[in-house]
């Protein structure tokens, strides 16, 4: 997930087009040494997944600071609109796992330790 970051980041900053965009990302799965590539097959999927993405978040603007009749802000996005961008996102829900077992102990609900993943 970091390379991909890291490819949207470059991609962004520079304002790449497509065409050098899709070199890079070939680039990138020649010579890398992972068996299932962490990049897009094309950087068209990937702009249209940061277009929904940025879509949904509404920031916020807060004044931290006051120095020398300069005011410094913070920008913002709450955890929640995160959490909900991210869980209404089909293409981050497909990835999701979701095995559920209905244990009971004395007829009360029972869990597994929960930062195993194993729940």
């Amino acid at each position: 997930m970091e390379a991909y970051a890291d490819l949207m980041t470059l991609v962004t900053k520079h304002n790449l087009n497509n065409k050098a965009s899709n070199t890079i990302i070939k680039i990138f799965n020649k010579h890398s040494n992972v068996s299932i590539s962490p990049l897009p097959k094309n950087i068209v999927v990937s702009r249209r997944y940061m277009d929904k993405m940025n879509s949904r978040f509404s920031y916020h603007k807060y004044s931290i600071l006051s120095y020398n009749n300069v005011e410094y802000f913070i920008h913002y996005c709450s955890i929640v609109n995160c959490i909900e961008n991210l869980l209404s996102n089909l293409e981050i829900i497909k990835h999701f796992i979701y095995n559920y077992e209905d244990l009971a102990f004395e007829e009360e609900k029972s869990y597994e330790e929960q930062f195993t993943g194993n729940w």
